[in-house]
C-alpha cells in the first residue's frame, strides 16, 4: 500500500458494511464538510485511506476474533446498551472463519466455545473477511472496531430506539446534528442505492473516528487481548 499523497487538512472515515460493500462517511476531525459514499471492498475504503490524509478510520465490523469464550468488550458494551443489548452480536469465533455454510460455523462454534453462531451472525463473515483481509499489512492510519448503538450510548447518553423506526432515525439526526452541521445535505446526496440507516451508521463511525483523531476516543474490552492474528479485541467509542 502506497504511503498517503494528499498533504491537505486531516479526514476520518467512518464504515459500515451494507449490501453490495460498505458504507463510507468521510469527515473533517471537526465542523462541516460530511461525505457519504459507497465502495465494494474494503481494500478500495483503505487504498482510499492511503491517498489522502485519512488520520482515522473506525469500521462497523468485529476484527479480533476469540479463539474461545466472549470477548470482554462485547460483554461491556453489552451491559451499557442495557435493553438494546440484542443489537450487538456475540463475536464469532475465530474457527468459524474457514466454515463453508451455516451448518459448519454451527459446528465450528460450538466445538471453540460450546456455542452456536446465529445466521445473523454467520452472515457477517464475508464482511469480516474482506475487512481482514484488506488490513493484512496494513501500515497507515490507526484502524478500529467500533459499534454505533455502543457509540450512541456515549453520544446521546442513553440507547436509542431501533434505526429502522422514523422515531429512531429521527432520534439519531438529532443527536449527531452538532457534530456533523451538514448531515441532512449529505445524506439527500448519498447514493440512492444505500439504505439510510447504513449511512447514519457510518457517520457514528466517523464520530468515533474523530475521537480516535484527537486521542479521545475509549476503548472498551481487554486492551492487552488479540486474536491468533493480532487484530484487536476491543471496541473504540
Amino acid at each position: 500500500m502506497t504511503p498517503a499523497r494528499d498533504s491537505g487538512s486531516p479526514i476520518v472515515l467512518g464504515i459500515d458494511g451494507c449490501r453490495g460493500g460498505w458504507a463510507v462517511a468521510r469527515a473533517p476531525v471537526s465542523g462541516a464538510g460530511l461525505c457519504i459514499s459507497m465502495v465494494g471492498t474494503f481494500g478500495q475504503v483503505l487504498e482510499h485511506a492511503a491517498e489522502t490524509n485519512v488520520a482515522a478510520l473506525a469500521v462497523d465490523i468485529p476484527l479480533g476474533l476469540p479463539v474461545g469464550g466472549r470477548r470482554a468488550a462485547d460483554v461491556e458494551a453489552r451491559r451499557r446498551l442495557g435493553s438494546r443489548a440484542s443489537t450487538l452480536f456475540p463475536t464469532p469465533a475465530h474457527a468459524v472463519l474457514g466454515a463453508t455454510d451455516h451448518a459448519d460455523a454451527v459446528a465450528r462454534s460450538r466445538a471453540a466455545t460450546g456455542r452456536g453462531i446465529s445466521i445473523q451472525a454467520y452472515n457477517l463473515l464475508d464482511k469480516m473477511i474482506d475487512a481482514r483481509t484488506g488490513l493484512a499489512g496494513w501500515h497507515g492510519c490507526p484502524v478500529r472496531e467500533c459499534h454505533p448503538e455502543t457509540t450512541l450510548v456515549a453520544l446521546g447518553g442513553e440507547p436509542l430506539p431501533s434505526k429502522k423506526t422514523a422515531r429512531g432515525a429521527g432520534a439519531r439526526m438529532k443527536v449527531l446534528a452538532p457534530h456533523f452541521p451538514d448531515l441532512v445535505d449529505a445524506l439527500a446526496h448519498a447514493p440512492s442505492g444505500l439504505p439510510v440507516d447504513d449511512a447514519i451508521d457510518a457517520t457514528i463511525a466517523a464520530w468515533t473516528a474523530r475521537r480516535m483523531a484527537t486521542g479521545g476516543a475509549e476503548l472498551i474490552g481487554d486492551p492487552d487481548a488479540h486474536d491468533p492474528d493480532g487484530f484487536a479485541m476491543t471496541i473504540a467509542v
